[in-house]
């Protein structure tokens, strides 16, 4: 474990430092989350600014951060897409 948190911390930083920033600065009040739902869809925008944060830490060099954007972007495009379609909106 150690071996890993020395690696990932020469890429990522103080990475978790910027994400509280950018929630702050998003939620700057907290998030009002009132629903299972939303929950979920808090829980994908979360994993989005994390590789964010991941990804400027890095110099903006670490490719696996903007493939995990990418991934989870979708993730949540799909949820989106099937509230959107369970809704007949």
């Amino acid at each position: 474990m150690a071996a890993t948190f020395e690696e990932r911390g020469a890429v990522y930083k103080d990475d978790y430092v910027d994400f509280a920033k950018l929630l702050t600065v998003l939620f700057p009040g907290g998030p009002t989350i009132k629903s299972e739902m939303e929950w979920i869809k808090f829980d994908f925008l979360c994993r989005i600014l994390s590789k964010v944060t991941r990804f400027t830490q890095s110099g903006m060099t670490h490719i696996d951060s903007t493939h995990d954007i990418a991934i989870y972007a979708a993730m949540l495009e799909a949820l989106l897409l099937e509230i959107r379609d369970d809704a007949n909106i």
